[in-house]
């Protein structure tokens, strides 16, 4: 089922802080993308800093799909995309849409008002 209420709730804090967001980096110095924010926004705790290798990786939650173990921590880890799709309640290709690096702002709020849409 499609999590409307964060979708709408990413989309808003990506538009009342444009400078925070950066849609080619799941996170970095100078912002996050869709996922990243959404992720973040839903409390999710990151793994390392936003200049480290893994500043895309979060705290994996117990049982989640989709988690690995770091080589070289041994830290129980998950992906910012898997987790985002998973909170958003969104399909493989559907998360590929709106996480789509290219997106513009007019590009995520049509895709955001579509899957709302589909959600009802």
């Amino acid at each position: 089922m499609i999590n409307v209420p964060l979708l709408q709730e990413t989309l808003a804090h990506i538009e009342a802080n444009p400078s925070e967001w950066y849609q080619k980096q799941y996170r970095c110095g100078t912002g996050m993308c869709f996922a990243g924010w959404a992720v973040h926004l839903a409390g999710g705790e990151w793994y390392a800093g936003p200049e480290s290798t893994y500043a895309s990786e979060l705290i994996a939650e117990p049982d989640e799909p989709n988690s690995f173990t770091l080589s070289d921590s041994g830290a129980l880890v998950v992906h910012a995309e898997d987790r985002a799709t998973r909170l958003l309640g969104l399909t493989d290709e559907q998360s590929a849409t709106l996480f789509y690096e290219d997106n513009t702002l007019a590009d995520l709020r049509r895709i955001v008002a579509d899957l709302a849409k589909e959600a009802a």
